[in-house]
Parts: C-alpha cells; sequence; structure tokens
C-alpha cells in the first residue's frame, strides 16, 4: 500500500530513489498527523515556506516512459508554501525543479541531459483525509540529437478511515 507513496512527488519516474520516494512519503504522512492533532480555536492562518536541494545518483530510465537504464546524476530543487489553519487543515503548494545528466549502461546509447519542472498540491483535513496531485515535464535531449519530452500526472487520496486511491499517468 504504500508505494502510491513513492510515487510521489515524480518527475521521470525518478520518485523510486529512496531519498525523494522517502520525502514524498513523508511528507504525505505528515500531513495527515497534522491534520489529526490540529487546535479546535480559530487562530489565523500559519504561513511559511520551505526550499531544499539535493544532489544523489542512482540508475534508472531517464523519462517516465521507460526506456533504456542510465546513471544519473540527479539534482533536484524543492520549494514549499505551506499554510496551516486554526482547525488543522494544511495546504501545501509544492514547486520542483530538475537537473539530471545521465551517461548510459549500455556504451553505444548516447549520454543525456534532462530538466523537469513540476507543480504539486497537497491538502489535509482535520477528519484525517489527504489528497495530493502532481503534474510535471520532463524534457531529455541526447547527444545524437535526439530530445523527448513527457509529462506526468499523479493523484492520491486517502480517506480519514486510511484507504488509498492513487493514479499515475505518462505520456
Amino acid at each position: 500500500m504504500n508505494t502510491a507513496f513513492r510515487r510521489l512527488p515524480r518527475l521521470g519516474n525518478r520518485a523510486r530513489h529512496p531519498v525523494q520516494g522517502m520525502a514524498a512519503a513523508t511528507a504525505f504522512v505528515l500531513c495527515g498527523v497534522i491534520a489529526v492533532t490540529g487546535t479546535a480555536h480559530a487562530d489565523p492562518a500559519q504561513h511559511s515556506t520551505e526550499t531544499f536541494t539535493e544532489t544523489f545518483t542512482f540508475d534508472g530510465p531517464v523519462t517516465c516512459d521507460g526506456g533504456p537504464i542510465y546513471t544519473l546524476t540527479d539534482t533536484l530543487t524543492v520549494t514549499d508554501d505551506i499554510v496551516t489553519n486554526s482547525g488543522g487543515r494544511l495546504h501545501v503548494r509544492t514547486t520542483l525543479t530538475q537537473s539530471i545528466t545521465g551517461i548510459p549502461l549500455d556504451p553505444s546509447l548516447p549520454e543525456v541531459t534532462a530538466t523537469s519542472e513540476g507543480h504539486g498540491i497537497s491538502t489535509t483535513s482535520p477528519q484525517g483525509a489527504a489528497a495530493q496531485a502532481f503534474v510535471g515535464t520532463t524534457t531529455a535531449k541526447y547527444s545524437d540529437g535526439t530530445q523527448v519530452t513527457t509529462r506526468e500526472v499523479d493523484h492520491v487520496t486517502v480517506t480519514p478511515d486510511r484507504r488509498i486511491h492513487a493514479f499515475s499517468r505518462c505520456n
């Protein structure tokens, strides 16, 4: 069941990387915890922004539609704009950017550089429900002159009784 969390946020199927998958799962679980423990009085909404950048290397396809395996070096920057209201509802607007370089495991294939950007929204309710939606685009440019652009849409909903409904589409 946790596989749905590991898929978000995802640009180019790189959320399989443990750090990115763990960050998404942690944020999503935290949203539910914050929603359940929200206060009952009417204080003004709290606003904050958090940004982090991380670089990691892993083996995987360059885009979400699969393909050959590359050793990818991925620099990911995530900015979260967070609003928490007094009733315990959390709203997070996320912007992701990535810069990727890749060397194919098969030396007959071209090297690649890619950029990705995406936007997501996460919300929670005081009753424990949560939802997350994400859209992103990856453009890969190969050393042989080929260029590939993919787009992805992901959505996860968690009900108050913790049932998970998720989908992901790449084209």
